[in-house]
């Protein structure tokens, strides 16, 4: 948004010049759900890659996410906002703990050339990543089943619901903390058609199995 403030001067029947300042109200750059909050703790094993989901926006296209972490950290531009920070730690990163900081800042060059004066950063946010060494076993250990419902505009295949509910699903699922090693399979899955007759409800069963972990010795 662009606010104008002008000014004169009368002394008498005299008038000074005229003169105006345009100012530009640039909106801050913000992080979007699901990016982690500020001081969030993670953690992930030896050899296994870390996957930290980063959703932004700003008001304008021209903006880039600075990240301070690891040397061997991707950061990947996906379009639309949505960054992905990759990192696979190494046996010498084992018990340590990694703190990745990153912040966006972008730049609006409407009313001067001086970069100095054209950029803007969002707030600041900091994670903490503990590696362990874990060693896995081959046969889950544990399972359970999970049934739910969704709702959607259009009936699902059971195949888009494992390729894409159930993918989704698991990063939410280890986002919150659960280890990587979890494995979401669709069981079953029955339609439902109820009012409001534009929505199809979908109702499946899920069979998660995880895999015990045991600290290497």
């Amino acid at each position: 948004m662009l606010v104008a403030l002008c000014t004169t001067f009368w002394s008498g029947t005299h008038q000074s010049e005229f003169r105006c300042l345009v100012v530009t109200v640039v909106n801050e750059p913000r992080f979007l759900p699901t990016t982690p909050a500020d001081d969030t703790y993670l953690h992930v094993s030896v050899n296994q890659t870390l996957v930290i989901p980063v959703y932004v926006e700003t008001p304008t296209s021209f903006y880039d996410l600075l990240v301070f972490g690891p040397e061997n950290m991707t950061n990947s531009t996906l379009g639309n906002g949505h960054f992905e920070l990759r990192w696979t730690p190494s046996e010498a990163d084992m018990g340590k703990n990694i703190t990745v900081s990153f912040f966006v800042i972008f730049a609006n060059f409407l009313f001067s050339e001086n970069p100095l004066n054209n950029y803007y950063q969002s707030e600041f946010r900091s994670v903490t990543v503990t590696v362990r060494n874990d060693t896995v076993s081959a046969m889950p250990t544990s399972s359970a089943f999970v049934q739910t419902k969704i709702l959607s505009v259009t009936s699902l295949s059971d195949e888009y619901i494992q390729s894409n509910v159930l993918k989704q699903l698991k990063e939410k699922l280890e986002n919150q903390g659960l280890t990587p090693q979890i494995t979401l399979r669709l069981v079953s899955s029955k339609k439902k058609s109820q009012i409001p007759p534009k929505w199809k409800k979908s109702s499946f069963s899920i069979y998660k199995s995880t895999t015990q972990t045991e600290p290497e010795r």
